[in-house]
């Protein structure tokens, strides 16, 4: 849910400053993909170690165990 809502701000925001400055639709269309791309792609990668650790439970249990909220706002904010 978080990340549909955080890619339709993300669209509108570019949407608007597209249409503020008289893009066209695929210069928009670009500008949020690219947008989208950066602002996903640390977080995905995050998931995916997250993913791997859980594989191994005594790898997770040190990983986790230090610091879960660090790791969970991590992957939120």
């Amino acid at each position: 849910m978080r990340h549909a809502l955080d890619t339709g701000i993300c669209a509108a925001k570019t949407i608007a400053a597209g249409l503020n400055h008289g893009a066209s639709y695929s210069t928009i269309r670009d500008r949020y993909k690219q947008g989208s791309a950066t602002r996903w792609r640390a977080k995905r990668r995050l998931g995916k170690v997250i993913r791997e650790m859980l594989k191994h439970p005594r790898l997770t249990s040190i990983g986790l165990g230090l610091s879960p909220q660090y790791w969970f706002r991590k992957l939120w904010d």
